[in-house]
């Protein structure tokens, strides 16, 4: 059965609604969003230094929520974008929500052997149901 315009324009403002009221926790849901990333190589310097042991490297930041959740959120991270020295045969790298509090949580991004990264950006999503 085929869907009319009408249709799909009224599913598209339902679906709006629906993101709206999550953004503002009206359902008694809540979602919020946003990223990090460094693309500066002279930035990133920690994570790209060449390095002779096999130490974990890392950087941190801080993210703060626009509006405090009501409970404890959990949050989905991920790595859409990663520059890496392409002369090392394998690539290590994690990024993980640390330290998750109801106003905010620590995002890190670490590396580890001789793994070398020169820019990222990790968007990340935070909710509660």
């Amino acid at each position: 059965m085929e869907e009319s315009i009408l249709d799909i324009i009224q599913s598209i403002q339902e679906l709006k609604k629906t993101v709206s009221d999550l953004k503002k926790g009206q359902s008694g849901h809540m979602i919020q969003s946003g990223f990090w990333e460094i693309l500066d190589p002279d930035a990133m310097q920690k994570l790209s230094k060449k390095v002779r042991t096999f130490s974990d490297r890392e950087v941190k930041k801080e993210i703060v929520f626009d509006r405090p959740f009501m409970k404890t959120p959990k949050i989905h991270c991920g790595l859409t974008h990663i520059d890496t020295d392409s002369s090392v045969n394998s690539t290590r790298v994690r990024a993980v929500a640390e330290n998750i509090r109801k106003d905010g949580f620590t995002l890190k991004i670490n590396t580890w052997r001789i793994s070398r990264i020169f820019g990222f950006r990790i968007e990340w999503l935070a909710y509660t149901n």
